[in-house]
């Protein structure tokens, strides 16, 4: 998995080269798009190879940043 973190004031995930990638888009439960960061459980996220990866938030912990 390219994803390495993810920040999500930002809508953008961290890949394992250090680069950053936006959220193309995020989906709810329900597999519905949405805006909503409250409600976003996953995102879709672009990689510099042209593929792209869905991104489970349940696979990230918070970390607080100060």
């Amino acid at each position: 998995m390219p994803v390495i973190a993810i920040n999500r004031s930002e809508g953008a995930a961290i890949l394992n080269d250090g680069t950053t990638a936006q959220f193309s888009n995020m989906l709810d439960i329900c597999g519905d798009e949405t805006d909503n960061m409250a409600e976003a459980v996953c995102a879709v996220v672009p990689l510099p190879d042209g593929m792209w990866e869905v991104v489970d938030f349940s696979q990230f912990d918070p970390v607080a940043i100060h």
